[in-house]
């Protein structure tokens, strides 16, 4: 039994389907598939039964995810230690959110990468939601997350700052001179929004059922510059920070007569030991948002 098997194994019994789980790992449904199978014939039992879409564990599948767990915790906790007592310790891995990166990616790579250049810095953006799981898996060593306080005492939180959402247009759009719009006026303009698990996504949509109203969605898109690039072409408007698109004078970012706000805070695990490195990170950001 590998450990790609075991990692396989356990991703489906989390996500319960193998479509789910070859979508989250990036392989094909067909190679998941063979996977499990070879597991199974590696081992001599029967793993799942299928009902309907989803996959259930077998008696046995319950006694295999019960043994590997903590066997495949502790092979990750050794080689995270064994990594970071290496030449490459000075490496930090962390989650950034996509709606605030124009304001903490310059921070990270650029101010503290110029103050500490020998530290290696690993950037994914990704939504609060995935983010916060991936801090709970140790598969980083912290989130900057657009979300509140979670409700888990797992993790650790550290609220950096507030930001809003604002309504996104070309400058020639009709709106464009108002100083602030309702949710009810710019629902029926062609809209734009990002797509993911997102906390800003989730209160924009949020927003739209409070009023009972539906927005006119052109396109959910993972990709913020396909949203840019709409906006400056007056082909959509959007729901934005006013930070992402202040690079663009043909952009208008207009404040909603009920602001969209959140907040933005650092997520790690409590029971992950910080090491010096990404300490210096997590003091370089709160000295920076709690002077």
């Amino acid at each position: 039994m590998t450990l790609i098997q075991m990692r396989y194994f356990l991703e489906i019994c989390r996500l319960g389907t193998l479509s789910k789980a070859a979508a989250e790992l990036y392989v094909s449904q067909p190679a998941l598939t063979s996977a499990i199978r070879d597991l199974e014939r590696q081992l001599g039992i029967s793993i799942f039964r299928r009902v309907g879409k989803k996959l259930i564990l077998t008696h046995d599948g319950e006694f295999l995810r019960e043994k590997i767990t903590p066997l495949l915790k502790s092979y990750d906790t050794v080689m995270a230690d064994l990594s970071d007592r290496s030449s490459s310790r000075n490496n930090i891995r962390l989650a950034i959110p996509l709606m605030t990166g124009t304001i903490l990616t310059p921070l990270v790579l650029g101010e503290f990468k110029q103050k500490y250049p020998d530290i290696k810095i690993e950037l994914e953006e990704v939504g609060g939601i995935k983010a916060i799981q991936m801090v709970e898996r140790e598969e980083i060593e912290l989130a900057l997350a657009n979300y509140e306080k979670p409700s888990n005492d797992l993790l650790n939180y550290v609220r950096l700052f507030e930001s809003n959402i604002c309504f996104c247009v070309h400058k020639d759009n009709h709106l464009a001179q108002n100083d602030c719009v309702k949710i009810e006026e710019i629902a029926h303009e062609p809209l734009v929004i990002l797509k993911g698990g997102y906390l800003t996504t989730h209160l924009i949509d949020q927003s739209f059922e409070k009023v009972k109203i539906k927005p006119n969605i052109l396109l959910r898109t993972h990709q913020l510059y396909t949203v840019k690039n709409l906006l400056s072409k007056n082909l959509a408007t959007s729901l934005l920070t006013k930070e992402i698109v202040a690079d663009n004078p043909d952009i208008v970012a207009i404040e909603l007569a009920e602001p969209i706000k959140f907040s933005c805070g650092i997520i790690t695990k409590r029971s992950k030991t910080t090491y010096a490195d990404t300490r210096l990170l997590l003091d370089f950001l709160i000295e920076k948002f709690h002077r």
